[in-house]
């Protein structure tokens, strides 16, 4: 017994929506999937266990493994293990220093990175800063990195240990964005080398314990085998009968897997954010205070309780609640309270005029019936049954809604082309909670038609503080003015899983960025046989 050791990433909204000593194999250890056992899933009376004495990933072979090129999930999992970060950020959001040791900047705009040039990569040559500086530039160019690093001017090595980082703009949370991969300046046109505390065999069929990985000791596991992913069902069919034996699952997303119950599931928080968006060129949203009584009439709970089932946590702030900067005696002033939003919707004038039990605003011409074209993507029922919800708890104080259920290109098309009241959206922010693109003039995710220069001086000054006490000030600020403004009402966090066979995997400490974040704290149990429970 040896001692221990598929987040999809939600990519919905990234086109154009607002819009992370002796091993416990045995040498000879073979998969085999003619004798695998059928198991149900879903069968109450199972208990999966590590059926074969391996533990494995699964990965999609059709895919690369560069760790900065690849948009499948599954590879990005494994890459974690073969690829460090250059600073890793924890469940709170906050950086950890990693292969940069410390870093400093005397205004938020100029950074210098020290890099631990102790660290060997697996050719056994020695971490630079020119490693690190190639590895942030390339990530520059990625899908994946790009978009957290476009407020990057410049990226250097000044010599063998210190990386300048150059911002276009103030940001004292910077390093928080440093969560990318690092690989060796080689310029080799395959997989590039990593310093991580696995080794990929040649044929990707395993990874084997770099033993000069600094943690080497404290590693859970000596192999980790390697299984090609097939299909979806069969990707449950290999998880049910322990030919892989982890896998990371978005519950609210397009691409959830049912797994079934019998498994040890650990939840892990994201900075993925549903909200509202709201047209402000449009006829009747285009009211700020009518906007503001929106706030009122979503009920975040019953989404986040009965629809997404527990797999989010309730917002009303644009920030995520288990961070600290998260305000709640704040946040609790824009609960569901529709009583409150009919109130709201009266002193701004929209009423029932003639008395038919639906209310309308007032226009020079005279009263205007209402009825907003809320539009929702039709590929993901979780959030069209939201959008259902809310306009359902609109209708009963007499706000007209419609909701308009649309293909994904459709739905891009709509939100891009201001072809919308309201939309139901899903962004994902940094980890350094930067909304920038989201909700200034010139942002790149402004789809909301804002043009009101204070959002930026807000953000600025939100991004600028350099102590907490001013962070915590400023960011109240921001939220407040946010969500008086109401061009997006947040509704959600998304929570994502991570699922094992029972009592395989203890000491999982999962972010969003790195399911083996702190590896050398898992234990990883493979000799256990399959055990039946009676119901």
């Amino acid at each position: 017994m040896g001692k221990q050791t598929k987040r999809l990433l939600a990519l919905l909204l990234t086109a154009a929506l607002l819009l992370s000593a002796t091993g416990c194999k045995k040498t000879g250890d073979t998969d085999d999937e003619d004798n695998a056992p059928t198991i149900d899933p879903n069968a109450s009376d199972v208990a999966v266990k590590a059926q074969d004495n391996l533990f494995a990933l699964g990965y999609d072979a059709n895919q690369t493994m560069h760790p900065l090129r690849t948009t499948s999930s599954a590879n990005a999992l494994v890459d974690c293990l073969v690829y460090e970060f250059a600073v890793e950020v924890d469940q709170d959001f906050q950086p950890v220093p990693n292969l940069i040791l410390d870093w400093k900047s005397d205004n938020g705009v100029s950074w210098f990175f020290t890099v631990d040039t102790t660290v060997t990569f697996h050719d056994g040559t020695t971490l630079t800063a020119g490693d690190v500086s190639y590895s942030i530039n390339q990530a520059r160019n990625s899908g994946t990195y790009g978009p957290r690093l476009n407020k990057v001017w410049g990226v250097s090595a000044l010599n063998d240990e210190t990386v300048m980082i150059t911002l276009s703009d103030t940001n004292y949370m910077f390093p928080r964005l440093l969560n990318i991969p690092v690989v060796k300046n080689d310029g080799t046109d395959g997989l590039p080398t990593g310093s991580g505390p696995y080794i990929f065999s040649e044929d990707l069929t395993q990874l084997t314990l770099y033993q000069n990985y600094r943690h080497a000791a404290d590693m859970p596991i000596d192999v980790i085998y390697l299984h090609e992913n097939g299909d979806r069902e069969q990707i449950i069919s290999d998880y049910s009968t322990s030919l892989i034996d982890l896998v990371v699952n978005d519950p609210t997303g397009l691409s959830r897997l049912g797994y079934g119950s019998n498994n040890e599931v650990r939840y892990f928080p994201t900075t993925n954010m549903q909200f509202i968006g709201m047209n402000t060129l449009s006829e009747f949203t285009c009211y700020q205070s009518y906007r503001y009584a929106m706030n009122f009439a979503v009920d975040r709970a019953y989404i986040a309780d009965n629809i997404l089932n527990g797999s989010a946590v309730t917002a009303t702030l644009p920030i995520l609640p288990e961070n600290s900067l998260y305000n709640t005696d704040l946040a609790s002033r824009y609960n569901f309270d529709l009583d409150n939003a009919r109130r709201l919707f009266s002193d701004a004038g929209v009423r029932d005029y003639d008395e038919d039990g639906m209310l309308e605003y007032q226009l020079p011409g005279g009263n205007a019936k209402i009825d907003l074209d809320f539009i929702v993507c039709s590929d993901n029922t979780d959030k069209v049954k939201a959008a259902q919800k809310i306009a359902a708890d609109l209708e009963s104080i007499g706000i007209g809604v419609t909701v308009r259920q649309v293909n994904w290109m459709e739905y891009v098309y709509c939100i891009t082309n201001g072809e919308y009241d309201m939309f139901y959206g899903e962004v994902k922010l940094p980890a350094d909670f930067n909304l920038t693109d989201l909700i200034t003039t010139n942002g790149v995710k402004n789809f909301f038609g804002i043009n009101d220069p204070n959002y930026y001086e807000y953000v600025h000054a939100f991004l600028s503080a350099q102590t907490d006490e001013e962070r915590h000030q400023t960011c109240d600020y921001l939220c407040q003015y946010i969500a008086d403004g109401a061009v997006i009402v947040p509704i959600c966090f998304e929570k994502q899983q991570v699922l094992t066979h029972r009592d395989v995997v203890s000491g999982i400490e999962a972010t969003q960025y790195n399911v083996f974040y702190n590896l050398k704290n898992w234990t990883i149990n493979t000799d256990i046989a399959r055990e039946e429970e009676t119901p």
